[in-house]
């Protein structure tokens, strides 16, 4: 059965990201009463600065259906600087239709699904989904932050493809980590921190922020991992390193 998360009133809905473009977003489809409205989050490849372009539907005949031709999508999606895509739902939950799934698998791109009616979100990943680069990546919440870094980097060098078994990859709000340790004890096993080794998943305690952070171990003595608002790191791992670790996990092999 497909998940979506819920908050509870539009002033904690809308603070499920403090990253501006998902403020964008969230803004200017709280304007479409009307019509659903499509749009793209995207990183810009000449200034390399990530944004949420906007997408009117056209479609005045009937306001479930689509129509933009704004010839932008195209542009940047042949430049590969999309993101994720992005629409509302106006009178049902977040969670996808046999139509928004197929666009996603046919762009090979996730969408990203917001109901204000019903305060949920939902971020669907393809079947078809391939990472992009790990490295340089620009910090963007939800999108490109630590949690994303180690899934990618499961898929990408350990085929170990969590989206086939988590649908909706939407941050929680009212416990931003609950679903990252429900994923873990799901899917993976608790082990020693003395016991690490290539492969397995370090959690480390919250700090500034509210949420745990995530880093991936490789060479058994290097984490890799992806810093709020900074590039993803390499770093040796030491015992300073091991006593900010809360948890360690690894994949149970099916």
């Amino acid at each position: 059965m497909l998940k979506r998360v819920k908050a509870y009133h539009s002033g904690v809905f809308l603070e499920l990201s403090v990253d501006k473009i998902f403020q964008k977003c969230f803004k200017f489809f709280k304007k479409q009463v009307s019509h659903e409205a499509c749009g793209f989050f995207y990183i810009d490849s000449s200034s390399m600065e990530p944004d949420f372009q906007c997408l009117e539907n056209e479609n005045n005949y009937d306001s479930n259906n689509f129509i933009n031709k704004n010839p932008i999508f195209y542009e940047r999606y042949l430049k590969n600087e999309i993101l994720c895509l992005s629409h509302n739902h106006l009178h049902r939950d977040s969670t996808p239709s046999k139509i928004d799934v197929s666009v996603s698998e046919s762009f090979a791109l996730p969408s990203y699904i917001l109901s204000l009616s019903h305060k949920d979100s939902y971020l669907y990943y393809p079947k078809n989904y391939k990472p992009r680069t790990l490295e340089n990546r620009i910090f963007i919440a939800q999108l490109q932050d630590c949690v994303n870094y180690v899934k990618d980097y499961l898929l990408l060098n350990f085929n170990i493809n969590l989206h086939a078994y988590e649908i909706n990859w939407a941050r929680r709000k009212l416990n931003p980590n609950f679903f990252l340790f429900e994923v873990l004890n799901n899917y993976f096993k608790e082990i020693k921190k003395k016991d690490y080794q290539s492969g397995d998943l370090l959690v480390f305690q919250p700090t500034l922020y509210q949420y745990h952070h995530l880093g991936i171990v490789d060479n058994e003595d290097y984490i890799f991992h992806h810093p709020v608002n900074m590039f993803p790191r390499k770093e040796l791992i030491n015992s300073e390193i091991l006593n900010k670790v809360y948890k360690v996990y690894r994949y149970k092999v099916s």
